[in-house]
């Protein structure tokens, strides 16, 4: 028997509700991910979940996050309203949460951005219920679950009745996709062959998970002809295969499709200095700055990707081979070491953010700052919906030649990132611009759209760009001088 009075409950929500001890048997479970295809009632269960804590352990307090307010208010708040006896949880407009009658609070928080988490930096949570987790990036996710304890006030403990025998209790609700997709993956899904919990690492608390994957098939009120008409309505077939079975590999709202490992992935080399090279950057300091650095590969050069197979093009194509993202730098700290990665590189572009020439109140720019500091860029095309369009025609391969681009296998960040990038979820040809790790997909779209046009520079004019580092001055506290040669000179 659930320990959930107020709810009638699937067979799989019971069951996420018994692994973490709100049943006959004792709790197995601290933390549990509720994740896969829409439909199994898993927002649903994150409502029961909070029910169960508050009759378990009277004056406890268990609040229910979504990432914004609107996506609260419109899936927890108003169906809670709705589902709570209000003879026994009083709601609260103005705390945004309902107070039971014995003692009991269920509060509900949102978090638009990183920061907002540290709003909740003292507080001290006896359970917690993330509902779309995958909305969070890992960060706000450990955050807030370092908030889940016993109260360090013993008068407080004293209130919380069953608190000594008290173990955490932290629930998400996801489907596959979003920024924490990958985090949540390695940490629950990845784990699913066990059968059984198991402990997480000890970066991520040790705490006992477990991992229930929701499908279509798990909503016992959906019949066989909604769950195929449900299906058929549902034209991409990968996005299908997700809804229905609630796979990880694949996820609804995935903006790069037509990427994979196998297919993407080389094995990293030096890349020849006569090779045509260019960047791609995006600027930042409260958020992450970002830069890659490509080359284009003449036809038929023999390039081995991570699988062990040796592939040729007779087209040239384009290998990303370096990467960078920093956070909190200053733009002159930024220029610097740009200009030191690239020292030996003869690059014939650097392409960046076109906002990086706003005038500034200070005067002057961005862009003005990073050229004064020796990096030269010039202004990319930003073109939204073009770059990623031109994106995913470098990585549409074709049966009888592999694709244009390709990304040496050193080259994390990037790979992460594209791998996990979600849609805009109200325009489906768009990358979600409050995706964590944006930036640096930002600056390979810069470097796309740029790609062409610097191949074609290129082999009309041999020009070639290349920054100098030098014995500085006596009053020279940055340790290089840096020139800018355009055509090719001699170098004293």
């Amino acid at each position: 028997m659930v320990d959930a009075p107020i709810y009638e409950l699937w067979p799989l929500q019971a069951q996420g509700l018994e692994l973490l001890g709100f049943g006959d048997a004792p709790q197995q479970v601290e933390e549990l991910l509720f994740g896969g295809s829409a439909g199994p009632g898993k927002s649903f269960f994150i409502r029961a979940l909070a029910a169960a804590v508050a009759y378990k352990y009277p004056g406890s307090v268990f609040p229910i996050f979504r990432r914004t307010y609107p996506e609260l208010e419109e899936n927890m708040i108003r169906k809670s309203l709705q589902e709570y006896p209000e003879s026994e949880a009083k709601w609260s407009a103005e705390r945004k949460e309902f107070q039971w009658s014995n003692g009991s609070i269920t509060e509900f928080r949102h978090c638009d951005r990183e920061d907002d988490v540290f709003r909740y930096k003292s507080a001290e949570w006896q359970g917690l219920g993330v509902d779309e987790a995958t909305d969070f990036t890992p960060f706000m996710l450990s955050f807030l679950r370092s908030r889940v304890r016993r109260p360090d006030d013993p008068e407080k403990r004293k209130k919380i009745k069953g608190i000594d025998k008290w173990r955490p209790v932290i629930a998400y609700s996801t489907n596959p996709g979003g920024q924490s997709h990958r985090y949540l993956k390695e940490g629950f899904v990845d784990h699913e062959g066990l059968g059984k919990p198991w402990a997480a690492s000890k970066d991520d608390g040790s705490l006992s998970r477990f991992f229930l994957r929701g499908r279509l098939a798990d909503n016992p009120s959906l019949d066989e002809a909604d769950y195929m008409r449900l299906l058929e309505g549902i034209q991409d077939p990968v996005v299908r295969r997700a809804m229905a079975e609630g796979d990880w590999s694949i996820f609804a709202g995935q903006f790069f499709t037509t990427y994979r490992y196998d297919t993407h992935v080389c094995e990293s080399f030096e890349i020849p200095p006569d090779w045509v090279k260019w960047t791609g950057q995006d600027w930042g300091i409260a958020k992450w700055a970002a830069c890659v650095w490509a080359a284009r590969v003449p036809p038929m050069y023999p390039i081995k990707m991570k699988t062990g197979a040796v592939i040729r093009s007779e087209r040239p194509r384009t290998i990303l081979y370096r990467e960078w993202m920093h956070k909190g730098l200053s733009t002159e700290e930024q220029a610097m070491s740009l200009v030191v990665m690239s020292n030996y590189d003869e690059l014939v572009a650097r392409y960046a953010d076109p906002h990086m020439w706003d005038q500034s109140p200070r005067g002057g720019s961005i862009a003005s700052d990073f050229i004064g500091a020796g990096w030269y860029i010039q202004k990319a095309n930003n073109d939204r919906k073009a770059g990623w369009g031109r994106i995913h025609g470098m990585l549409q391969g074709h049966d009888m030649a592999p694709p244009e681009l390709l990304i040496m296998g050193h080259c994390t960040h990037f790979i992460k990132a594209i791998e996990e990038a979600p849609r805009d979820k109200m325009d489906w040809e768009d990358l979600d611009t409050h995706y964590e790790f944006d930036d640096i997909l930002d600056s390979t779209r810069y470097l796309a759209m740029g790609g062409v046009r610097t191949y074609r520079a290129q082999r009309r004019q041999k020009a070639t760009y290349r920054v100098i580092a030098s014995r500085p001055p006596a009053d020279d506290s940055s340790g290089l001088i840096l020139d800018l040669f355009g055509p090719r000179r001699a170098v004293r």
